[in-house]
């Protein structure tokens, strides 16, 4: 009826013209967009007039200058970051005169997490090495949690510039999940991610932007992974991400101790040790037994270390690679069921105690192509 509202009736505008309220809500929806738009067009604007970077910084290595003493469950060790972001002593970027200098990448087990700096074993191989006629001095390039993709940066960014006679590259099994399938050795040097559909359209908008929006994610993941707080509850949210059965969930729980819980939640004990077992059990059987997704990702760790040795012999830097082994290819106590991360669920194959592991064969077969020598320290294990 006439006396009914419908989206079709005419309204007078201010200027005489007449608008349906159809019509009315579209202009107003464009005037809105336009001004969210210019809003972040200033914003991009703002951020690009105080420098802020197009695109996320690339890691290289730790805060250069970094002091702290790291107090855990199992142990406490000091920690000094020199001036170009290794866990070393400050050195001359040129070697004194006879100094032969071998810079070593890897991950934690190279950079040495849980000892200090003169028990590491790249400091007890270069007191065996030296000789007051031939000092020899192997630089740390160590740095934890990270694979192929940044050990081939450092070298590339850092290494070089101590001016190194040769590179030593140590391997170690869970490098192989911490290579992700999708890495290049194009991303070595350039942090530039993949980007398609809506995100890359997003980006080529509005760069800046997008780059703090993604930093400020990656940041407040990184702090609840980090914060001292709630560790099972973290860990309940994160396995209901990744689709993780809650019965397997509750196994995994009823197998914690209390007094790990506890030092995690205190800050004095890394959540990965307990958490690993239930987000990766197959975490050994990708990185020892090369399952169908630990070959997938040794497909990408393979061109990367290939790109980092052709890189070391064109600056004349000779090359070899060292595999550091896991306990559950050299110790049957890790195949026990009061093993922790057996306990929470790792799964383990006894088998890999003899013969010659998958990872290794591949890794033979790699530094003979690339014409390298690998030193495989599982049999001294």
């Amino acid at each position: 009826s006439s006396s009914e509202a419908s989206d079709t009736q005419d309204l007078q505008d201010p200027d005489g013209s007449t608008l349906t309220v159809r019509q009315k809500l579209i202009f107003t929806g464009i005037l809105l967009v336009l001004a969210g738009g210019g809003a972040l067009v200033v914003a991009e604007l703002g951020l690009w007039a105080v420098g802020s970077p197009p695109d996320m910084p690339l890691r290289v290595a730790h805060v250069p200058g970094h002091r702290e003493t790291v107090k855990h469950l199992a142990y406490t060790y000091d920690v000094a970051i020199n001036d170009q972001g290794l866990r070393d002593e400050e050195l001359p970027l040129s070697p004194p005169p006879g100094e032969k200098r071998v810079f070593v990448v890897g991950d934690s087990f190279v950079e040495g997490v849980g000892v200090n700096v003169a028990d590491r074993w790249t400091d007890r191989v270069e007191a065996l090495l030296s000789t007051p006629n031939e000092p020899v001095r192997l630089v740390n390039g160590g740095l934890r949690g990270t694979g192929a993709l940044h050990h081939g940066r450092i070298f590339a960014k850092i290494g070089l510039q101590y001016r190194p006679k040769a590179l030593l590259i140590a391997i170690f099994a869970n490098d192989v999940d911490d290579t992700l399938p999708l890495s290049t050795p194009e991303q070595m040097l350039n942090a530039k991610p993949r980007r398609t559909g809506l995100s890359a359209l997003i980006h080529a908008v509005f760069p800046r932007l997008k780059t703090r929006i993604s930093m400020f994610v990656v940041q407040r993941r990184f702090a609840r992974r980090t914060s001292q707080g709630d560790f099972l509850a973290t860990m309940e949210r994160a396995a209901e991400q990744r689709g993780i059965p809650p019965e397997a969930v509750q196994k995994w729980k009823a197998a914690l101790k209390p007094d790990h819980v506890k030092a995690v939640d205190a800050g004095k004990l890394n959540g990965a040790i307990l958490s690993l077992p239930l987000m990766k059990p197959d975490f050994w059987e990708a990185g020892v037994a090369l399952s169908e997704r630990g070959r997938r990702h040794l497909q990408a760790l393979e061109p990367l270390h290939a790109d980092t040795i052709v890189r070391a012999k064109k600056a004349g830097v000779d090359v070899a690679l060292v595999y550091m082994p896991s306990c559950v290819t050299t110790a049957p106590r890790c195949h026990s069921q009061n093993a922790l991360e057996v306990s929470l669920g790792m799964r383990t194959d006894k088998a890999w105690l003899d013969g010659t592991p998958p990872i290794v064969t591949a890794l033979t077969n790699f530094a003979r192509k690339q014409q390298v020598p690998l030193l495989d320290l599982t049999p001294v294990f």
